[in-house]
């Protein structure tokens, strides 16, 4: 079978990139799911912004997107090479474009946080605006044979904002490359705590209110920040225990996960930026939280979104209540439950340790690959 990612709003990336620099989520994916899909045998095309790097890399064809003329390249190549399945990646507008496939798939990634639907967000016309964006969508949603979900905390809006068949949604979890976390080669710094996501996600309360109470109970405690976006704007947090590294592969990411004892990420509710074409407001995944599970590096993270789902709070993780505004409380507790794990490396364990085993089972590339297939087949 021919599969197609049709990947165009993504970041520019290609398989080179994971060899020199982070890749957001959603790129990972892609290139993630292609490469498994083409191991077992498919053939497998990926047209999306990766400029002179296209090529073939492990059996997947990576063809460059032109900002003028890549849809009508895209539908030319359809048509000369049928496609059994096109795979749109988090492009709402998408669904109106003629490529031919035999089945249209749309690949969901990001929340809705920028229709402002979500409880914590105020009650507005914007909020009544959103709610009939999502009911136009879901006529043009019509087209689309399957929606692919990373979890069922982002399929709500599909089902019940744009009233499509439940049956019409496919949950699946997005996976891990298992291989990098070789976790019996490296030992744990007790006293390090990684964040690894974009800064708008909680790294100003994290690094001027949270961090400074962690530091005061535990003054060994360290705090490295990584991300795959420019921190330039937060330099000036550094030190007293706050360690900006910038940004690192994939391989390198794995490498520093599996010496921190702890992964922390706030993930607080904010407005939408008037810069960003989609406003990640909450984590529909979170692969960063599955990766450290499995570097058996514990996550501490707020109980929002799909982290309910992509960890197993209070067995694997700790997530903590919050409300909107964010409150003294909040921030108190986050840093409480950072202290408590840090203070009590027998309980970290056995939380790392069931993280380890609960990764290991559910974001293995190659399962979630196959349980695709036999989700599209049925």
């Amino acid at each position: 079978m021919h599969f197609l990612f049709f990947a165009r709003i993504a970041d520019i990336f290609s398989p080179l990139t994971l060899q020199t620099k982070s890749l957001g989520g959603t790129e990972s994916c892609v290139y993630y799911l292609a490469q498994a899909l083409a191991k077992l045998g498919h053939q497998v095309t990926v047209i999306n912004n990766c400029r002179s790097e296209a090529g073939i890399y492990d059996g997947v064809l990576y063809r460059d997107y032109h900002p003028r003329w890549g849809l009508w390249e895209t539908i030319d190549y359809a048509r000369k090479h049928p496609v059994d399945y096109l795979i749109i990646v988090r492009d709402f507008a998408g669904p109106i474009f003629p490529i031919p496939a035999k089945q249209v798939l749309f690949w969901a990634h990001d929340d809705f946080s920028a229709l402002g639907i979500y409880p914590e967000q105020a009650n507005s016309w914007k909020k009544i605006a959103g709610k009939l964006i999502l009911r136009l969508l879901g006529l043009l949603f019509r087209r689309i044979d399957r929606v692919i979900a990373v979890s069922h905390w982002q399929a709500e809006p599909f089902i019940q904002g744009m009233r499509l068949a439940p049956e019409k949604i496919l949950v699946s979890p997005n996976g891990i490359d298992l291989d990098l976390f070789d976790v019996e080669n490296w030992s744990k710094y007790p006293w390090r705590i990684i964040y690894s996501s974009r800064p708008e996600r909680g790294l100003e309360v994290l690094v001027s209110q949270i961090f400074p109470k962690v530091k005061q109970a535990c003054p060994e405690a360290e705090l490295h920040i990584f991300s795959y976006v420019d921190l330039a704007d937060y330099q000036h947090w550094q030190g007293n225990g706050i360690i900006f590294r910038g940004q690192a592969s994939k391989a390198q990411l794995a490498q520093e996960l599996m010496q921190a004892a702890l992964w922390v990420l706030p993930q607080l509710p904010h407005e939408p930026s008037p810069q960003a074409m989609y406003s990640f407001n909450a984590e529909t995944f979170c692969i960063g939280a599955a990766e450290s599970q499995c570097a058996m590096t514990v996550p501490i993270s707020s109980y929002r979104g799909a982290l309910p789902e992509t960890t197993i709070p209070g067995k694997t993780s700790i997530l903590v209540d919050w409300d909107y505004p964010i409150t003294a409380k909040f921030m108190d507790d986050f840093a409480q439950a950072i202290i408590d794990l840090l203070k009590n490396p027998d309980k970290r364990a056995k939380m790392a340790q069931a993280g380890r085993t609960y990764a290991l089972e559910r974001f293995d590339w190659n399962r979630i690959a196959r349980n695709v297939l036999a989700n599209l087949q049925t």
